[in-house]
């Protein structure tokens, strides 16, 4: 998410135990902390899931304007870019 739309503030207190995880998954991730809880929030607010809905939506509009002729089913296509991207045989 872009800095200029992060406007409001929240603060909480957490436990050490439950800072160190969200540290260490940072860590990993190779964000921030800040970065990390926003990220765990929206997934559990199903933010994440919508945004992918509309990603996915609007993929089969573009591929409609191309005018391609038979496609495989979106299940099997949707697999099929899923193992493009992955890396996946």
């Amino acid at each position: 998410m872009s800095p200029e739309k992060l406007q409001e503030r929240v603060e909480f207190r957490l436990d050490p135990h439950t800072k160190r995880l969200l540290q260490e998954l940072a860590h990993r991730r190779g964000q921030s902390l800040g970065e990390t809880i926003r990220q765990l929030l929206r997934e559990a607010l199903g933010l994440r899931a919508e945004a992918r809905r509309r990603a996915k939506q609007e993929a089969a509009r573009r591929l409609t304007r191309l005018g391609l002729r038979d496609l495989p089913p979106p299940e099997e296509l949707e697999e099929e870019i899923h193992r493009a991207f992955s890396g996946a045989d």
